[in-house]
């Protein structure tokens, strides 16, 4: 017994065992830096390749985009289209009376296969000029109607200018007449007449 080695009590140490605070602490830090060290990876290598990859992915739907906008282009250039009047789709006559009413429905196709084979089988011919004839002569005439129209009530311009005047000296004799009161009442008066004419005229009730 007297010669087990006992330790010095000046020698002995006191220690302190950690609570839960300092553990809790101590996990937060860790964790930190942990959560500090995957945002710097992911910040300097993961974030830049996905730009990279993003931009070209971007680049790659723009060249695409344009190269099909080309090819519509280019097909749209190549396409012959027909119009529906021109070639006798859809129309449908109706007799009113004497006279024969056709009309060309545009929202629908109703038409004959065989008729279809023949149209896309053989090439389009333009359209003959006597359509455009047509227009031509029926502007015409109504420029001429328009002109003759002008030269008929020509004269009747005159008597606007002098209806014009009259009502101009009407107004300066009105305007210099002291009675501006008495004048500026009948002025509401006819006004309010004129107002109940119009409404009459607009519900299409005239009172007895």
């Amino acid at each position: 017994m007297n010669q087990i080695p006992w330790p010095q009590q000046s020698k002995i140490v006191l220690r302190k065992p950690p609570t839960t605070v300092d553990q809790l602490t101590s996990l937060f830090h860790n964790t930190g830096f942990l959560v500090s060290f995957l945002y710097l990876i992911s910040s300097l290598i993961v974030r830049p390749l996905l730009q990279k990859s993003h931009k070209q992915r971007l680049e790659l739907s723009y060249g695409t985009l344009l190269k099909l906008r080309k090819l519509v282009n280019r097909l749209s250039q190549k396409l012959k289209t027909v119009p529906m009047a021109v070639i006798g789709f859809n129309e449908r006559t109706t007799t009113i009376g004497d006279k024969n009413i056709k009309y060309v429905d545009r929202c629908s196709q109703t038409s004959d296969d065989e008729f279809e084979r023949s149209i896309y089988n053989e090439c389009y011919e333009e359209p003959s000029s006597t359509n455009w004839s047509q227009i031509t002569s029926r502007l015409d005439q109504m420029a001429s109607k328009l002109i003759a129209f002008n030269y008929e009530n020509a004269e009747s311009l005159d008597n606007v200018d002098s209806f014009a005047l009259e009502t101009k000296l009407l107004i300066d004799g009105l305007s210099n007449n002291l009675d501006v009161e008495h004048w500026n009442k009948k002025y509401e008066e006819i006004s309010e007449n004129i107002h109940e004419l119009k409404g009459w005229f607009i519900r299409g009730v005239v009172p007895a």
